[in-house]
């Protein structure tokens, strides 16, 4: 499957995020203005999401904007997926099982 960039609002946020969507959200603290803290979120193509964790998964951005992640993504919540999203594109456990 195809992944979709998905960019932050005004808030810094990724509203709706779809089935294998992607992004980088954002949260200013007002006490700490012009330092703020950035976290990538993926919905795997099964819908389950999750954050990526910066100490575990490497992402590497694409000129295109796509974007891959290392090692494999691992969410345990949910319906549970497992995989890996290479410049955009989803390859992994997309029965929901």
């Amino acid at each position: 499957m195809k992944g979709r960039r998905i960019m932050p609002n005004d808030k810094g946020s990724l509203p709706e995020l779809q089935p294998g969507d992607y992004g980088r959200a954002t949260w200013a603290d007002e006490k700490y203005p012009g330092n703020p803290v950035t976290w990538w979120v993926v919905m795997a193509p099964n819908g389950d999401s999750c954050s990526l964790n910066p100490a575990i998964h490497t992402v590497v951005e694409h000129e295109d904007g796509t974007i891959t992640v290392s090692p494999s993504i691992q969410i345990l919540t949910g319906y549970h997926w497992h995989g890996y999203l290479h410049a955009g594109k989803w390859i992994g456990d997309t029965s929901g099982a």
